[in-house]
């Protein structure tokens, strides 16, 4: 299975302390963000990933070259990453809908989501863990057949929800809607759909399944205070 991870942000609330690098170039004890999920994807059997890049990617490309502990890696430049949302930059990074894993690249997380969402049954399924209360959750809530009722910005009216990882297995019949929607939006001149919103608005189509691993060691780095959050899950990584 093909993974895709979404690097072509630019990562503006970062920018005084990446000083010119893309966010997925942000280093925590050390290594990339970048560096921590290629590592996640190779352990668990990935044999291709394809980063999608926008934002000085050529730094990126520079650093990983052509492979990375065996996986074969490969780029998708998105030109007009300013004026799109991560939807395009994954419509151009895949090209060809297909069965695939699909990563926000501003993300930290212990590997065993990686095993734990390719072991699971379902086709379509993004991992959701507890809030973190960041105050920038994308929020989700799920009915009782664990399939996404609501995704969103603002708390969903259900007593218990949970926040969207950023960590997706879709099939290559969701993608294809997906790709049909975005399609459709680009006919109208609208780009600037995130990732998760079309696969929220394709499962209305096709349920998409939520897959709740309370606890998970797991954080997005959006923002300077997003950081000591992020430094406390690599240690429970490095610790597990």
């Amino acid at each position: 299975m093909k993974a895709i991870i979404l690097a072509a942000g630019m990562g503006s609330r970062l920018q005084g302390i990446l000083q010119g690098k893309p966010k997925p170039l942000f280093e925590l004890d050390g290594k990339s963000l970048l560096d921590y999920s290629l590592e996640s994807l190779a352990l668990n059997g990935i044999e291709e990933t394809c980063i999608a890049i926008g934002f000085e990617g050529e730094k990126i490309k520079e650093k990983f070259g052509k492979t990375f502990r065996g996986m074969r890696l490969n780029y998708s430049n998105n030109p007009i990453y300013d004026k799109t949302g991560s939807m395009h930059s994954f419509y151009k990074a895949l090209g060809v809908a297909q069965d695939c894993l699909v990563l926000d690249g501003d993300i930290i997380y212990d590997p065993i989501a990686i095993n734990k969402i390719l072991r699971n049954e379902k086709k379509d399924i993004t991992i959701l863990t507890n809030c973190c209360g960041s105050g920038d959750e994308v929020y989700v809530s799920i009915n009782p057949m664990e399939e996404l009722r609501y995704l969103g910005k603002k708390l969903p009216d259900e007593k218990l929800f949970w926040e969207f990882t950023g960590i997706s297995k879709f099939s290559k019949e969701f993608v294809s809607q997906m790709f049909k929607l975005h399609e459709e939006n680009l006919e109208k001149g609208q780009c600037g759909e995130y990732c998760e919103d079309c696969a929220y608005r394709t499962s209305k189509i096709i349920p998409l399944h939520g897959f709740v691993i309370q606890g998970l060691a797991w954080s997005e780095i959006d923002k300077k205070e997003d950081i000591p959050r992020a430094l406390r899950a690599l240690e429970s990584i490095k610790n597990r």
